[in-house]
């Protein structure tokens, strides 16, 4: 009861003021009541009825205002201060009078303090305890509400009596922390999957350089793209830059395998052309290709946008992430590529 009485009271109300959280939730614990025990007996001896008894402990409880007293000078604030403070003052309420006499709380019922019916309980590691489960506003950001509520609990430590314990149970900050962690190895992973992948398999360390360098080009216009349009960078978005890692540089792949191959078949003609119309000509030649895949990945992708509840909250920006990173791959495809391979 004691341990509930300080989360009610000091807790509570320092979390509270904590910026970015809603609400909080308790369980567990025994909420302190005042408790009048009734007497039928006794009620029966006086003529008084449960319903005046429930009354009486009501009407003795509560603060009234009383308006305000005007002076010369100044005014004063008016009111009636009726909370109770001890068992003692709610033995002496009175519930009625008979022949002047007053009939008081005490002498048809026994007040003590106990503890509230429980609906539910808190425990920890098979231990009473009192559980408190803090909610965030929806715009919150969560580790920042996180750290602010983790000082909050440090500043309250040093006031809570000997013996009482706080004890961090789960926290979803760390649950972001590691699916980002998750997310950024995947990414790393993919990019070195594909990185080895096109050493492997292209055999010509230009062209390599040349496709990977797309690579971390296109994520990061992606990522600028996202942080322009207010996206943000969450597990979701960042999982779409993972999905796409290994269609961002197919484009520049593309683009750079007929370059090259127009390039060396210039180098054999007795009258070689200029290296830069070649590379204009080759590129032009897998222009409309590129720029046709990219058209069906969108239309493939199309509908994630069109889900609702939280199925589209999870997936849309995924898609959103994805898609402008293939976007971006075929803008540096077309941009950054050429002038690279003719440079090489």
């Amino acid at each position: 009861m004691e341990v509930r009485r300080l989360v009610d009271w000091q807790v509570k109300n320092r979390l509270l003021a904590v910026p970015g959280i809603a609400q909080l939730v308790f369980f567990g614990g025994d909420v302190r009541q005042y408790q009048v025990l009734v007497d039928h007996n006794k009620l029966k001896a006086f003529d008084i009825t449960l319903k005046d008894v429930t009354e009486a402990a009501e009407k003795a409880n509560v603060n009234a205002p009383g308006g305000f007293l005007t002076t010369p000078d100044r005014e004063l604030l008016v009111r009636e201060i009726g909370r109770i403070q001890s068992l003692e003052q709610l033995n002496q309420s009175a519930i009625t009078a008979r022949n002047g006499t007053p009939i008081l709380l005490g002498q048809v019922a026994e007040t003590t303090i106990g503890a509230a019916v429980k609906r539910g309980d808190g425990s920890l590691n098979a231990q009473p305890a009192v559980v408190v489960i803090v909610s965030k506003q929806p715009q919150a950001d969560t580790p920042t509400v996180t750290k602010a509520v983790e000082a909050a609990m440090e500043e309250l430590k040093a006031g809570l009596p000997p013996g009482v314990k706080v004890t961090k149970t789960f926290l979803q900050e760390e649950f972001i922390e590691a699916s980002v962690k998750n997310v950024e190895d995947a990414l790393r992973d993919g990019i070195l999957i594909v990185s080895v992948v096109l050493i492997l398999f292209l055999m010509n360390w230009r062209t390599v350089v040349i496709s990977l360098s797309a690579l971390p080009v296109s994520l990061l216009l992606g990522m600028i793209i996202l942080h322009t349009a207010e996206q943000g960078i969450n597990t979701m978005t960042l999982g779409g830059l993972a999905v796409a890692i290994g269609s961002v540089v197919d484009d520049a792949i593309v683009d750079m395998e007929n370059v090259y191959r127009r390039l060396r078949e210039n180098q054999l003609l007795g009258n070689p052309k200029n290296p830069l119309q070649v590379v204009f000509d080759g590129s032009i030649e897998v222009r409309v290709s590129v720029l046709f895949s990219t058209i069906i990945i969108a239309v493939v992708f199309a509908p994630i946008f069109a889900l609702s509840g939280v199925e589209g909250r999870i997936f849309t920006p995924m898609g959103v992430a994805y898609l402008l990173s293939i976007v971006a791959s075929t803008v540096v495809a077309l941009t950054l590529s050429l002038p690279s391979a003719h440079c090489c």
